[in-house]
């Protein structure tokens, strides 16, 4: 099978284009009334199409396969910096070869440097694929009588480089040609928004709405502040950090709140953290925390936890103790806590992040924080399932926070790949658990049938909804215990063993998939701290994925393992380097890296 090739628009390419795009208009969008079509087409015709190469602000991608064009992207860029994708469209012989995402991608990339902070497109039954790739549900609309989805894409912008004479020159040539050769008339009473329309986007979308006044952050609720004495926040923090930690030099404050923030369909979140202020003079850096796994029902949430009467890791004494070093300190709860209408969607990344980075804008809001905070050094950090929110904050901030630029990710024997730490369930991992709580949230997120029935135990199987409400982590192992021949059907196991759960398990595979963690592209220096010892996350996980970290990552990559040391109390054992490093890095110096470049 031929290779596919994603490049711009060429004249060669103009007539096979309109063929296909005409195609497309006949079979794709036929639940547009027949007058309406003819009308996309005639306003996407081949001189319309060659007028396109014209406009800087138009951009034409197109797929192409043993040189045929098999699929095309069309988009634009007007001057208010929202962009639109009107087509996006591959011929059904060739998807599932990822041309319909690098033509997207492509194009996402193409509107980004040209100064694009979000892109809109308008589709009318592939809101779920747009929703995957990033883009945030806005409202429903109906065009020519037909249901449509509006849904957005927040770009990073980029400065808009001057393109100079020198290439405006080659452009005014072939405007001169175009109008000596075909005439001006029609030109100019041609209206572009008629051009080029979109593949599952509506072929006469309207101009995007004016974007709705930005809720993420605000600040919903907030209980009375407590202030610590430095000698309480020492006594608390030494419940995990022992006699020899460092004292709390000065009085912290806890503030609990509730916060806006927004899932992946646009829809509104509430969800409470908890905030950690040191009497500082100075501005204080942010360190934005995610706790492990507590559970997935609301009494389960990490802002209800009672060392006293279940110590789920005690929070509040590692908080106080980032506290007592200088940071201003914040740790969320996720998405469906505290919640009565949804569920907690664990290892959900993208979710995770946005519970993070809002926690961050929240805590920018809240009264007692907003004028003491350094902005410039903020830092994302988490244990266990809170380093898969942490890194999936660092991973998504570009788009989803640019104005949060993150100094540093921290991860403390971090999830970074879903599927290794299920197959790991296999190959020693003691949390059986693990695998229930993640078809629970899979299996409410995903539209996919995962077939619960075929992966777990009929016991379990059956009472998984039950057996989800019913319980926080601290009795998990109790219920699940250590086996996985108890708890999962022969051939799940056996297909974690071989590492054939793509084969066998194809839709569970490709969702555990979407929720890797590091593999992102950006500029912050991160850092994993891994106990030799843990049986939770096993070490091997980390060393899997370092190579690609150090290959995606911009920022150093350090990767350190602590000899003697399980997951519990990894947290304490890097306590003095995390601080060490993030010092550093604060300060403007270089921090290791385990990368070989």
């Amino acid at each position: 099978m031929s290779q596919v090739m994603i490049s711009p628009l060429k004249l060669r390419h103009i007539r096979p284009l309109h063929r296909l795009l005409t195609r497309a208009v006949q079979t794709s969008f036929n639940y547009f009334p027949a007058d309406y079509q003819r009308q996309v087409i005639r306003g996407n015709s081949p001189l319309r199409l060659f007028r396109s190469l014209l406009q800087p602000s138009r951009k034409v991608l197109v797929a192409t396969s043993g040189g045929n064009i098999i699929g095309y992207a069309i988009g634009s860029v007007p001057r208010n910096g929202n962009g639109q994708l009107y087509w996006l469209y591959v011929k059904p012989d060739f998807r599932g070869q990822k041309a319909g995402a690098g033509l997207l991608s492509r194009m996402l990339e193409l509107q980004r440097t040209q100064g694009a902070h979000e892109v809109i497109v308008v589709t009318h039954d592939y809101r779920q694929y747009y929703e995957r790739r990033g883009f945030s549900y806005l409202r429903s609309t109906k065009i020519k009588g037909v249901d449509m989805d509006l849904l957005s894409y927040h770009l990073q912008p980029e400065t808009v480089r001057s393109s100079g004479k020198s290439a405006l020159w080659p452009r005014t040539v072939l405007w001169l040609l175009l109008l000596v050769t075909l005439g001006t008339g029609s030109y100019f009473a041609w209206d572009s928004s008629q051009a080029s329309q979109p593949r599952s986007a509506s072929p006469a979308a309207a101009p995007p709405p004016p974007a709705p006044p930005d809720e993420r952050g605000r600040i919903l609720a907030q209980e009375e502040p407590r202030t610590f004495t430095p000698g309480e926040a020492t006594a608390i923090a030494r419940q995990n950090y022992g006699p020899g930690a460092p004292p709390v030099a000065t009085a912290v404050t806890k503030v609990v709140f509730r916060y806006r923030s927004q899932d992946t369909n646009g829809q509104p979140l509430a969800i409470y953290a908890r905030a950690y202020l040191p009497a500082a003079p100075a501005k204080t850096p942010v360190l934005a925390f995610g706790p492990g796994t507590t559970g997935l029902t609301d009494r389960c949430a990490a802002s209800l936890e009672q060392p006293q009467l279940a110590n789920w890791a005690n929070y509040e004494s590692h908080l106080l103790m980032y506290a007592g070093q200088g940071y201003a300190v914040v740790m969320t709860d996720y998405e469906g806590m505290r919640d009565e209408t949804r569920l907690h969607h664990y290892m959900i990344g993208e979710l995770e992040g946005r519970a993070v980075l809002d926690s961050v804008r929240a805590l920018r809001r809240l009264p007692l924080a907003k004028t003491r905070l350094d902005n410039a050094n903020v830092f994302t950090a988490g244990y266990s399932q809170g380093g898969h929110a942490a890194f999936w904050a660092d991973k998504i901030s570009p788009r989803y926070a640019p104005e949060i630029p993150i100094k540093g990710a921290v991860g403390f024997g971090p999830v970074m790949s879903v599927k290794q730490t299920l197959a790991d369930l296999a190959r020693g991992a003691t949390i059986q658990w693990f695998g229930p709580l993640v078809l629970a949230s899979y299996s409410d997120y995903y539209p996919d049938v995962f077939g619960v029935e075929r992966i777990l135990q009929p016991p379990f199987a059956a009472s998984l909804a039950a057996d989800i409400r019913a319980r926080c982590v601290d009795s998990f192992s109790r219920h699940w215990g250590t086996d996985p021949a108890k708890v999962y059907q022969p051939q799940f196991v056996q297909a974690l063993r071989g590492n054939t759960l793509g084969q066998s398990f194809p839709a569970l595979a490709a969702a555990l998939d979407k929720n890797t963690a590091g593999d992102a592209t950006t500029k912050s220096a991160k850092l994993i701290n891994q106990g030799a010892l843990d049986n939770v996350i096993l070490p091997a996980q980390q060393t899997a994925i370092l190579p690609l970290m150090c290959s995606r990552s911009r920022g150093p990559v350090m990767l350190r393992e602590y000899p003697n040391v399980t997951h519990y109390d990894t947290m304490v054992k890097s306590f003095n380097d995390t601080v060490a490093w993030m010092r550093g890095l604060a300060n403007g110096q270089k921090p290791p890296s385990s990368c070989s470049r």
